[in-house]
This record gives structure tokens, sequence and C-alpha cells, in this order.
């Protein structure tokens, strides 16, 4: 985030936070305590093997956020982490930046997700100067993809086993919104 500022708020409850060391701790912990869940969709939950893989994250996270190449947050409830959402690629010369998200299992249905989404898009579009964010969800994970749905995106087609995981190849369906579509709104 820009001028310093280091957290979104989304709501009363929730916001966004820049990675910090000090979150390794919860942040591995709550991946390993979900792992089996966390899995099912993403494919880096078996490399995440020891606090010092979340660490190697987190800095990796600092320094493509620092070069603008990602926006890596994680989200809080309060105090606690829940999960994290990122512009996972931002292509700047493009103006197109795609979104990521992962929740924790006990936190689902409270629209954290989507609340965090409409956050990240409007600072997107009014602050990073992006006209297209895509989200790509794999076509089993129907509770993931009613997210960009609530959001106002258009679903423009199904990428065909665009998505390699534990050795099973799935088709991606693409989501995108556009700045003009969104200021409508």
């Amino acid at each position: 985030m820009k001028n310093g500022k280091t957290t979104l708020k989304v709501s009363k409850d929730i916001e966004l936070r820049l990675p910090q060391v000090s979150y390794a701790d919860e942040l591995f912990c709550i991946v390993d305590r979900e792992r089996t869940y966390l899995r099912t969709w993403l494919n880096w939950v078996d490399d995440v093997k020891k606090k010092e893989n979340t660490l190697e994250f987190i800095r990796t996270s600092q320094v493509f956020n620092k070069g603008g190449q990602r926006l890596s947050t994680i989200i809080f409830k309060g105090e606690q982490i829940v999960g994290s959402l990122s512009l996972i690629k931002i292509n700047k010369p493009q103006k197109i930046a795609e979104i990521g998200y992962w929740l924790s299992e006990h936190q689902q249905g409270q629209g954290i997700i989507t609340d965090s989404c409409r956050r990240i898009i409007e600072y997107t579009f009014r602050t990073l100067d992006i006209n297209r964010i895509e989200i790509r969800v794999a076509s089993p994970n129907k509770k993931s993809q009613g997210i960009p749905r609530r959001l106002g995106f258009i679903h423009e087609g199904t990428l065909r086993e665009a998505l390699f995981l534990y050795d099973n190849y799935f088709d991606l369906e693409l989501f995108s919104l556009i700045r003009s579509d969104w200021q409508t709104d």
C-alpha cells in the first residue's frame, strides 16, 4: 500500500494488513491446522512444512509488494489472522491484476472474503491505476466461484485443464471486472 500505510480497513472488525515477520507463527499454525482443507484447491500447502516456510513467504511477499509485482495481504478479524488476500499478479504495462484468496474453514460464510475483495478492488482501481481485475477458480470449486459472481465480475469462459494440482488437471473458470463496469455501481 502507498505512503507507508500498512493496513486497509474492510469493516469494523476486518482489516487487510501487509505481511510482517511477527505474523509467521500464527499464519503457519492456521495452515498446519487446516492443511487437509486448504490443500483441496491450493497447490502451495504441501510446501509449507515448518514455520521457516511461512517466514520465506512473508519475506518474498515483502519484496514483491515493495516492487509492485504483487500485493499480498493477511486478513485479520480483530487481532486474529483468518486468511490471505492478494493481487497475485500485477501487470502494470497492461493494467491487469489477478486476485487470489484463502480463508480459514471456520471463518467462512460471514462475507469476509467478499467484503475483503470489494475493498481490494476499490483500492486497485483507485490507487494502482489498474483497468482489469481477474479471478480464476477451479471449475469444481463452486463455493469460491460465488465470490466473483457476487462482486459483479463477468464469467468470460473456461480455461481447459489450466490447473495441474496433485497429479490431476482441472479446468479454471475465468472471471473479470473492468474499471468502467465497477464505476457504474
